[in-house]
C-alpha cells in the first residue's frame, strides 16, 4: 500500500512540474524511420506528445530520421544532431515552447507533401542549425527564428500569438521562393502578424516570396498594415533586401489592392482600390455625366 501510494505521488509531482519521458535513436549514425519502435531505446518505443528527443550524442551526426506518417513530439534535447526528414504524407507536430526545444545542429528537410507543425498555443521557436521547406512542404507555426537560417521554399504560416509578432533574433536569416502566408485581424490592429527584428539578421531576401495577406474581417479602402517593425533604431537591416513589394497579395478582398511604395523603407502597405476596379468607376461616372446631359438636353 505504501509503495503504492509513493507511486501515485512521484507520478502526479513529475506532471505538475512538467517532467517529460526522454528517448533516444537506439542506433546512432544509422538511418530509419521514426514509426519503428526499434529504432528507439531507453524506453524501445516511439516518442510522442510528451516525450523529448536526445539525439545530442556525436555518433548522431549522421542519424537520419525520416518521418512519413502522423506524428508527435514535445521537443528535441539542446544540441540535436543528424536529419530530421518529413517525407510525403509525413506530420511531425512539436509541443515545447522552450527556446532550445527545437534546436541544435539538426538539418530539417520538410519534403513536397510533409508537414512539420507547431503545436503549442503560444509562441515557438525553431532553432535548428539548418531547415528547409521545400516546394509542396509547410512549415505550420513557429513564431520566432533563432540564431538560424530558415528557407521556405513551400508555404509558412507562422501562426504568431496575440502580440502577432514573428520574430527574427540572433541573426537568424529568412529566404526562399515559396509562400508565407500572414493573418490580418483589422486595419492599423496589433495582432496582425507581422516580422519583427529583434536583432540585425543574417542576410535575408523577401522579395522572391509571395507574401499572402489573408484577412479575417471585411477589408476597406485606406486600411493600414505594418508589415514589419525593428525593436528600436539601433536595429540594422543592411542584410534584408525587401525588394520593391510587388510579390505582396491581399487575399479575400475582390476589387482590393495594395499600395506597397512603403513597404521597403516603413513596412506599411495601404489598401487601394485595384486599377481596374478605378476604370469601372470612371466608366460609371462618365455614364452617371452623361445620362444627366441628355436628361437636361
Amino acid at each position: 500500500m505504501l509503495k503504492t501510494t509513493l507511486f501515485v505521488l512521484s507520478a502526479s509531482l513529475a506532471v505538475i512540474s512538467g517532467a517529460s519521458a526522454q528517448t533516444l535513436w537506439a542506433n546512432p549514425g544509422t538511418a530509419g524511420n521514426w514509426n519503428v519502435d526499434a529504432n528507439w531505446s531507453t524506453p524501445a518505443t516511439v516518442p510522442g506528445a510528451g516525450t523529448t528527443v536526445d539525439l545530442t550524442a556525436t555518433a548522431n551526426n549522421t542519424t537520419e530520421i525520416t518521418v512519413s506518417d502522423a506524428q508527435e513530439v514535445l521537443a528535441f534535447a539542446n544540441g540535436a544532431r543528424g536529419s530530421l526528414i518529413i517525407a510525403n504524407g509525413g506530420t511531425l507536430t512539436g509541443y515545447g515552447t522552450g527556446s532550445s526545444d527545437f534546436r541544435g545542429n539538426m538539418t530539417l528537410t520538410v519534403e513536397n507533401g510533409g508537414t512539420f507543425v507547431g503545436g503549442a498555443a503560444g509562441a515557438q521557436t525553431l532553432r535548428f542549425g539548418n531547415s528547409t521547406i521545400d516546394a509542396g512542404g509547410e512549415l505550420d507555426g513557429f513564431t520566432s527564428l533563432l540564431f538560424a537560417p530558415l528557407e521556405v521554399n513551400g508555404l509558412w504560416k507562422p501562426k504568431a500569438t496575440s502580440n502577432g509578432q514573428v520574430t527574427l533574433n540572433g541573426s537568424a536569416s529568412l529566404n526562399g521562393t515559396g509562400t508565407i502566408r500572414l493573418d490580418m485581424v483589422g486595419s492599423n490592429n496589433s495582432s496582425n502578424e507581422y516580422f519583427y527584428f529583434v536583432t540585425a539578421p543574417g542576410l535575408s531576401d523577401f522579395s522572391n516570396f509571395t507574401l499572402e495577406l489573408v484577412p479575417s474581417y471585411t477589408v476597406q479602402v485606406d486600411d493600414v498594415f505594418t508589415l514589419w517593425n525593428v525593436r528600436d533604431e539601433f536595429t540594422n537591416l543592411d542584410n534584408v533586401t525587401f525588394g520593391d513589394g510587388s510579390n505582396i497579395v491581399l487575399t479575400g478582398a475582390p476589387g482590393l489592392g495594395l499600395d506597397v511604395s512603403n513597404w521597403a523603407t516603413t513596412g506599411v502597405v495601404t489598401v487601394v482600390p485595384e486599377p481596374s476596379t478605378f476604370v469601372l468607376m470612371a466608366l460609371a461616372g462618365g455614364m452617371v455625366c452623361l445620362i444627366r446631359r441628355q436628361r437636361r438636353g
